[in-house]
């Protein structure tokens, strides 16, 4: 019960505090005692929060018009900071229950300690400001950045004392999930909100539309159940932009502060509300513990009607529902293909008058072409109707079968055995005899025999269906007699507890008499207002809490890459001349082809450069920019569903090319599968069904999924009839639906990737741009797309933006680049600092630098390369010295840095030539014996080389591999098991598990199953992660095995080195996992779960954890140690795979080259030639 808004002089706050000041309620009585401070006082609260580094400090400086909060680019808030009206004071709360304060107000003390979470609570600063007379508190809150719960926590935290909220959003965040979930938190607390949607000047009209703009805003609102007071856009760096409303936003604040007794009294009186009912629950709770066993009778008997009310609908409507159901399988039989629609015509002018083959014998050829007409008809419109119609009316009414359990063997029989033959008299009933055979004509016959073969599926289920509506008919109620029972049994329980009944009578009106005292009997509060008189506070100085001084070098804060000083436009001439020389020398036939691949190879300038970012980061702009034209769209919204690759133009490929590669429907399956597994009653093998099955139960399906999850399927099932022609398939597309195709979401969730090929000079140079999806899309949660383009991509380039905080998703992709950054033979990641243009000044610029370079270190990224640029201003033809830097590296790394590798092995094949050419001029000048002697040493030397090689043993090296994956695996259990509690958190909190009794349960069986799902993937993301490391890592190992080979088997024999070509193309393996828990355990899980206070103040949460860690150990450790053991096998193969082809090639190479000896030996006019590319190779 809510009463009206109590007067300021009749709250009798002594009347509650009686109550919640005995026994367990603790919590209640911290809160009621805040309540009361801000009674007495009259304090008009307004909470500013939002998404970090949205502008929430500069806006409330801009509103106060004065600058008292710090606000920077990176976070400034890790606690709560309070402006309030008085003398300059600032006081600082402990999360001790300490406190320390100062008489002034030094910003470099509160921008200190602002950011201190872990020690300070809240940060009060008190300044004689006009807007802050008569009461009013303006609040800033903490960022609410999805990778921090203890910040949206500490928000949430105060919300009872916030009378009204301004949300302040970053224009680039606006789509941002972790908005719109906190904003229906505050809706749930009854709390009033603006949106402020900051930085306005970012929007680019020419981009997207400004009304566009607000309408997705209003879209997403209306999606969200979210009723905003007002919607406001504001910029804090341009006054006079033509969007900016922030004097408007002033205006309706001053009005607020008009109305704040009304927000006040509403505020106390919902808050207080709340605390009577939790007083009432628990009191009622601890005087009558069986009320829980009514509760559940009555629980149980409501669900019983419904249950009796639903089998009366079943029994009542069962045969319809049959016949609608299978009426909905034949319309979505797809039938008439375009090769059953080409062999129908083919029969339809077999049956004209005038139709005839051939001249000779012609009536007989004709009689046979007919037949065959028939025959190929009649076979390719019974398989379409076996897999469209028959298949899928068996499955279903088998799975009516199961889920009613009729288990008689002459109706499952019948089922199994139904069949739809279709003849030449079917097909023939829907030919017009008179009509000549053209597109219209077939048509229409076409569609008619769509129609008999629909109603002849009808006729000969007709006896089928009758049979199972009976068996069915005859179970409901029988169904009904029980549950009828059941329900009787239950009733007189019921009655039996008469006494629990009177109970809560006395509970409801001992709450309402508290009600009533609180609100409408006058009191001093003497008793309240003592308690608060007695808190004691203790003291700490401020000095203790403030960190010393420390000068700091930061000359060179990240290292940038030099260039290397490899000449390779030399090696590559050089290397021409080469080959041109020896490419006719039959002998020298091996060393051709050999030096030819590496050159290729360095010669090739074709090169991969993946783009990944955060959320908005400006990625697309990004590439825009470097492309030098608008290509991906670019705005606010989330667009990337799919991989866009931007490639070079080729003869096989013109300028402004589009070729869309759709997502087979197994890849749509299990991206379907991976998000709505836990929420299917049944189970599935294919895409229609599956299909079929969401279409039906959508409306309780999506409002368990995320935001990003529910919109795929709901523009899956938009889009799938329209698409599914071309699943699987590469079509062409014109240029100007290149932009439809990327953002309209029923099309873009179907396509796998997106090849444009543009010529500009970025793909002048040889390279293909691949816009990857963001960490938090559909495509990087549900695919192992991210972690391919990492492996395979010769450059990879992370945007992120100048204000933005990782994500989760981000950071967990930011710690997978981490692992495998030292993998890699050469450093090839650049991380773009985009947007650098809001820099205020140089020295906010580079703290920004250092904040980022920091935030990458943590992640396991030393030396990033991080470099600062503005998409925005290079798109507007700007080019500044920042981004001149970037392009300029780029390029360096391209010509130099990625060919060195190549170059390198270039030079190595040469140096080999050359020893076998100066060998072989010195061996040639030698006596006939002393040739065949040598000939005859090194062909015994191959055979106890390959004897020796055979049986050398390797076993040193495969225990390293072993150990290597072993470590590797340790470790990864180890930041498994302790990202568990982050998990566990994620999956199970207020917000996903709210309610009480049964639902509240239910809630949490859905929370755990989402959590051990979540678990999979975090393993699953861990092992490709290792995978990569390991690729490198065996590749290093066989070079070590080599050079061992080269020192103790092969040296002195004559012949020549072995090596091993790296070429790291090796393709991660595939792994299933399943870790799970068991029916009976997670029903075990669910049974900590009683109501929300008890769960969550009572710590029941936390000795479900406890559980929890105790049931899944063995279930992970078991799926980590099956995944170790697969990636021994794997690898442990890969070695030896390597290693044999490595021997088997040598061998053949030592032979080959020992016969071509024995020519040089006899030839002299090849002996002069190897003479004179002697002295060539030799310069």
């Amino acid at each position: 019960m809510i009463t009206k808004a109590p007067q300021v002089n009749t709250i009798n706050f002594d009347a509650l505090w009686r109550k919640v000041s005995k026994g367990t309620f603790h919590q209640s009585e911290q809160k009621l005692k805040e309540l009361y401070d801000k009674w007495e006082n009259q304090t008009f609260t307004i909470g500013f929060t939002g998404h970090f580094s949205a502008g929430k400090s500069s806006l409330i400086n801009a509103i106060i018009e004065e600058h008292i909060l710090p606000s920077s680019p990176i976070p400034t808030s890790a606690n709560i900071v309070e402006l309030q009206y008085g003398e300059d004071k600032t006081i600082y709360d402990l999360n001790d229950g300490r406190q320390t304060m100062e008489n002034q107000i030094h910003l470099d003390h509160v921008n200190e300690l602002a950011r201190n979470g872990e020690d300070v609570k809240s940060i009060t600063i008190q300044r004689k400001q006009s807007f802050l007379e008569n009461g009013v508190t303006l609040m800033d809150t903490p960022g609410i950045d999805s990778s921090n719960d203890a910040e949206f926590d500490r928000t949430l935290a105060n919300v009872h004392l916030i009378d009204f909220f301004v949300y302040v959003m970053d224009y680039n965040h606006v789509q941002s999930e972790v908005n719109f979930k906190f904003l229906r938190e505050l809706q749930d607390h009854d709390i009033p909100f603006i949106i402020v949607v900051n930085q306005i000047d970012k929007h680019n009209e020419q981009e997207l539309v400004f009304d566009s703009f607000k309408q997705s805003l209003r879209n997403s609102c209306i999606e969200w159940n979210l009723e905003p007071v007002s919607i406001f856009y504001t910029s804090l760096m341009d006054d006079q932009h033509p969007l900016n409303q922030l004097t408007n936003l002033k205006q309706s604040l001053n009005e607020l502060i008009d109305d704040k007794d009304e927000y006040i009294a509403k505020k106390l009186t919902v808050e207080l509300n709340k605390i009577i009912t939790e007083w009432s629950e628990e009191e009622f709770e601890l005087t009558g513990q069986s009320y829980q066993k009514l509760n559940q009778i009555r629980q149980t008997i409501n669900r019983l009607n419904e249950d009796l009310n639903h089998l009366h609908t079943e029994q009542n409507n069962y045969l319809q529902k049959l016949n609608q159901d299978i009426q909905d399988i034949l319309n979505n039989a797809y039938i008439m293909t375009f090769e059953t629609r080409e062999q129908a015509r083919a029969y339809l002018e077999s049956l004209q008058p005038n139709f005839k083959v051939g001249k000779l014998f012609s009536k007989r050829k004709t009689e046979e072409e007919k037949q065959q007409r028939l025959d190929q008809f009649l076979k390719t419109i019974n398989d379409r109707v076996k897999t469209e119609m028959t298949w899928h009316i068996r499955n279903y009414l088998l799975e009516q079968m199961q889920h009613h359990q009729i288990d008689q063997n002459n109706i499952v029989s019948n089922v199994q055995s139904f069949n739809i033959e279709v003849t030449k008299e079917h097909i023939d009933q829907a030919v017009n005899p008179s009509a000549e055979v053209n597109a219209d004509s077939l048509l229409i016959y076409t569609d008619r025999l769509q129609k008999d073969l629909n109603l002849l599926c009808k006729k000969e289920l007709t006896p089928l269906l009758s049979d199972l509506n009976t068996h069915v008919s005859k179970q409901l109620y029988e169904r009904t007699e029980q549950i009828e029972q059941n329900l009787a049994n239950y009733e007189a329980q019921a009655n039996q507890h008469s006494d629990f009944e009177d109970l809560e009578v006395q509970r409801n009106l001992a709450k309402e008499d508290l009600i009533h005292e609180t609100f409408n009997e006058e009191s001093g509060n003497n008793l309240i207002g003592q308690a608060v008189k007695e808190e004691k506070v203790e003291y700490v100085e401020l000095k203790d809490l403030l960190k010393p001084v420390v000068e700091q070098d930061n000359t060179e804060h990240y290292t940038k890459q030099s260039a290397t000083t490899l000449n390779v436009d030399h090696i590559i001439q050089k290397t021409e001349n080469v080959l041109s020389q020896i490419k006719h020398i039959e002998p020298l036939k091996p060393f051709y082809q050999s030096i030819l691949k590496q050159f290729n190879r360095l010669n090739d300038s074709s090169m991969t450069v993946a783009l990944f970012g955060a959320f908005s980061a400006g990625k697309s702009s990004f590439a825009n920019a470097w492309i030098g034209d608008h290509i991906l769209p670019s705005s606010p919204n989330p667009t990337t569903a799919a991989i866009n690759k931007i490639r070079p133009v080729d003869d096989q490929h013109e300028h402004k090319e589009v070729l869309v590669q759709y997502k087979t429907t197994e890849q749509l399956f299990k991206q379907l599968m991976s998000m709505t597994a836990l929420y299917l009653s049944e189970t599935f093998d294919e895409l229609d069904d599956l299909t079929r099955y969401l279409k039906q139960h959508q409306k309780r399906i999506l409002p368990h999924l995320s935001k990003t999850e529910s919109s795929f399927i709901e523009a899956y099932l938009k889009g799938i009839q329209d698409v599914k022609p071309s699943l699987g398939k590469e079509e062409q597309i014109e240029w100007e639906d290149f932009s439809k195709y990327v953002t309209v979401e029923s099309i873009s969730c179907f396509i796998e990737e997106m090849n444009v090929f543009y010529d500009c000079e970025l793909t002048k140079m040889g390279i293909t741009l691949v816009d990857t999806p963001g960490a938090d899309s559909i495509h990087a949660r549900h695919t192992n797309t991210s972690l391919h383009y990492v492996n395979s991509s010769d450059a990879i380039i992370y945007v992120t933006y100048y204000n933005h905080a990782f994500s989760r998703a981000d950071r967990e992709f930011l710690l997978q680049l981490g692992r495998v950054k030292d993998a890699f033979s050469l450093d090839k990641m650049f991380f773009i600092l985009n947007a650098s243009d809001l820099a205020q000044s140089e020295q906010e610029l580079s703290l920004v630098e250092d904040y980022l370079i920091d935030q990458l270190n943590q992640y396991g990224i030393t030396h990033p390369t991080v470099y600062p640029l503005s998409s925005k201003q290079l798109l507007s033809g700007e080019p500044s010295s920042e981004s001149n830097v970037f392009f300029d590296r780029f390029k360096a790394f391209i010509k130099n840095d990625s060919k060195a590798i190549m170059a390198n092995k270039v030079m190595d094949e040469q140096k080999r030539l050359e020893a076998f050419i100066n060998e072989t001029i010195q061996e040639a000048n030698q006596s006939k014996n002393e040739q065949l002697n040598l000939i005859a040493s090194l062909s015994d030397s191959i055979g106890r080389v390959k004897e020796e090689l055979h049986q050398h043993n390797d076993e040193t090296y495969k225990n390293r591999i072993s150990q290597e994956i072993e470590e590797l695996m340790h470790h990864m259990t180890n930041r498994v098991t302790i990202q568990l509690s982050e998990q566990m958190k994620d999956s199970i909190n207020p917000a996903s598990v709210n309610l009480n009794g049964k639902k509240g349960k239910e809630q949490l069986s859905t929370a755990l199953k989402q959590l051990i799902f979540n678990i999979n993937q975090k393993v699953l993301n861990e092992v490709r992660t290792i995978s990569i490391v390991l690729d490198r890592s065996v590749e290093k190992t066989l070079n070590d095995w080599i050079k061992e080979i080269n020192h103790s088997v092969i040296k002195d024999s004559g012949l020549t080195k072995m090596y091993h070509e790296n070429d790291n193309q090796q393709t991660l393996p595939e792994f299933d996992l399943n870790i799970q828990l068991s029916k009976v355990e997670l029903e075990e899980l669910a049974s900590f779960y009683k109501n929300q206070k008890d769960f969550y103040e009572e710590q029941k949460v936390q000795d479900l954890f406890e559980r929890f860690k105790e049931l899944s150990n063995s279930s992970i450790s078991q799926q980590i140690d099956l995944m170790e053991a697969s990636l021994q096998s794997h690898y442990l193969n890969v070695f030896e795979n390597m290693k044999r082809e490595d021997i088997k090639g040598y061998i053949d190479e030592n032979e080959q080259l020992i016969h071509h000896k024995e020519l040089i030996y006899q030839n002299d006019e090849v002996f002069n030639q190897l003479q004179s590319i002697q002295s060539e190779i030799s310069e």
